[in-house]
């Protein structure tokens, strides 16, 4: 639509917000335009004139608001994936900055706790049943853990297979809101002890309510822990991923591999962080690499799993509690209103790490 007025004068061409293309589009679609004001000088009036232009730009908003709530979506997956210095790291790696070594994303971490669980059966379950049945199973197990993840406080670091695991004492939720490194102080070690501790049993208890897909039994787990020493970094240049190397992966992971089924088996390096429990000696087992190991089982009480639930009643507040991305964006959102395109997406904390980027590049200049 285009209409010419006088630049002087009580005369102006009105605009309709919706132009004599409306037809195209839905009743109840919102519609965009763009009005574009162009001083022109009219030869046959001999005066100064506007020449206003209305464009319909739906298509190009639509397109944009997509390509926002894809970002969105990508920052927020981000924060699932990678605590705060690896996300500074991926956002500040451009070309004009050089390449950085990656070595210097490494951090050493004392006494964290691993935990590794695995499904009894699930190899031969597999072979049996359909594989969309196969990832519905582990879709419904897995969301219950995660659920577990976010009450008690835990990293979920990765999933292999049937295999989850998780730690604490290594990450901790910053002033923003980002996962970043915990310079854990001794008195949280029991802390997050009892707390993994208390997340195996209540894996236990969850397990209890979804069935195997081929004998509608319900899922047995295995359960392994142990503490030490770690290091952490970023691996890989394509698909990078954040995780964990030492001896203490491997010996949680046994612990895991040797455990009786419904049972949760523990190093004695961990069992002495918590001698109240109610621990039977295994009397040794054979670990591959390490020969005989003096380890503990803990067997709950079938009755106590399937009619009472582990509470956090008892346990001692968590210095540092770890929300989730998601709770994070639904905390976020609602102190504030819709998305506003034009301005800010409420990614406040991601937008405190550009921030920090830019400042750094201008403290080089």
């Amino acid at each position: 639509m285009t209409a010419v007025t006088e630049a002087s004068g009580s005369q102006t061409a009105r605009l309709n917000a919706v132009d004599e293309d409306e037809d195209e589009y839905d009743e109840g679609q919102d519609c965009y335009h763009e009005i574009h004001a162009i001083p022109l000088w009219d030869p046959v009036l001999d005066k100064q004139v506007i020449m206003l232009v209305q464009t319909d730009v739906t298509p190009r908003v639509e397109l944009e608001n997509k390509l926002a709530d894809l970002t969105d979506a990508q920052l927020s997956m981000l924060e699932q994936l990678f605590p705060r210095h690896i996300i500074e790291y991926m956002l500040a790696r451009v070309p004009s900055r050089g390449a950085r070594n990656l070595r210097d994303l490494a951090n050493t971490h004392e006494k964290v706790m691993v935990l590794f669980c695995d499904v009894v059966g699930f190899t031969s379950m597999s072979k049996e049943v359909e594989p969309s049945q196969v990832m519905h199973f582990l879709n419904e197990l897995y969301e219950n853990f995660d659920e577990l993840v976010d009450e008690y406080d835990m990293y979920k670091l990765d999933i292999v297979g049937d295999c989850y695991i998780v730690v604490a004492g290594l990450l901790k939720e910053d002033q923003d809101g980002f996962v970043c490194v915990d310079d854990m102080n001794e008195d949280q070690v029991v802390n997050n002890a009892l707390r993994i501790f208390q997340f195996a049993k209540a894996m236990l208890r969850e397990s209890l309510s979804v069935v195997m897909p081929h004998n509608h039994e319900p899922v047995q787990l295995r359960i392994g822990i142990h503490t030490g020493p770690l290091v952490s970094g970023l691996v890989g240049a394509k698909m990078p991923k954040f995780t964990l190397f030492g001896d203490t992966m491997n010996t949680a992971s046994r612990m895991e591999s040797t455990c009786q089924p419904g049972c949760v088996h523990v190093s004695d390096a961990f069992a002495q962080l918590l001698p109240q429990e109610d621990w039977k000696s295994t009397g040794g087992v054979q670990v591959k690499g390490k020969g005989i190991m003096q380890t503990y089982l803990h067997t709950p009480n079938p009755n106590v799993l399937a009619d009472a639930a582990d509470t956090l009643d008892g346990l001692p507040p968590s210095p540092h509690t770890l929300t989730t991305a998601k709770s994070r964006r639904a905390s976020r959102g609602s102190s504030m209103s819709e998305v506003d395109r034009s301005g800010s997406t409420g990614l406040h904390s991601l937008m405190t790490i550009l921030t920090n980027i830019r400042g750094e590049d201008d403290d080089l200049v």
